[in-house]
């Protein structure tokens, strides 16, 4: 797959570091780093990007803090020194608020409406983009679109959506655990079917596209009836 030219590089070797990797590796020049070399090690050998050394940091356009939120402030502050001025760094930590980026770069937040292992599955997940320099969010939107769909907003709501989405997630969970197992059945069948039958349904509840049985439940609990 041809490459565009720019150079990206992503700091931080997670989860959702590493997913970034494999899918903008196929379009772009990527560096990796982590202070564990050997996450940054692993990453370079499934997705071929190179291992970037502080140094290198003076060839990327772009910057992404693959990074949890507390470390942010303190990342910004050691990597800035290897950073061209016309660098645009990306904030992706969804309780990171955008205010509180404190660099004299070109700041951008892309939070991301999605769950890491169900975007290594193919899901696609929504990116709210934000920034007070147009250009900046006009290429950092184009980055995205490699990952989701990309949307311009406030980012902090992202936060808030998937707060919501995970705690009723798992109080849907909860709540289909202990039905079953009231039945006295084995955890191994417990597991398929949250796995299997609860997640499936509420994907297929999501892009409409439910059977019969799952539409009558929409329908009683819609006119205020006893589900």
């Amino acid at each position: 797959m041809e490459q565009n030219s720019r150079i990206i590089a992503i700091i931080g070797c997670g989860r959702m570091g590493s997913l970034l990797a494999d899918k903008l590796s196929r379009h772009y020049q990527l560096y990796v780093y982590d202070q564990l070399p050997e996450n940054a090690e692993r990453l370079s050998r499934s997705c071929g990007a190179l291992i970037a050394g502080k140094d290198d940091l003076k060839k990327a356009e772009i910057i992404i803090l693959a990074l949890a939120t507390e470390v942010i402030p303190k990342a910004i502050a050691e990597l800035e020194e290897y950073l061209t001025e016309e660098a645009i760094l990306v904030n992706i930590a969804t309780t990171f608020p955008h205010c509180e980026v404190n660099t004299k770069l070109k700041k951008v937040s892309a939070k991301i409406v999605g769950h890491a292992k169900e975007m290594a599955l193919g899901e696609k997940p929504v990116i709210i983009v934000e920034s007070d320099n147009l250009e900046a969010r006009t290429i950092i939107k184009e980055v995205f679109l490699h990952i989701g769909s990309v949307l311009e907003g406030q980012t902090d709501i992202v936060s808030k959506i998937n707060t919501i989405s995970s705690k009723y997630g798992i109080l849907a969970a909860l709540e289909v655990k202990n039905a079953l197992q009231e039945l006295n059945l084995s955890e191994e069948i417990i597991t398929a079917a949250i796995r299997n039958v609860t997640a499936g349904t509420m994907k297929a509840f999501a892009i409409g596209d439910v059977g019969p049985f799952a539409q009558a439940i929409i329908d009683k609990y819609e006119k205020g009836g006893h589900v």
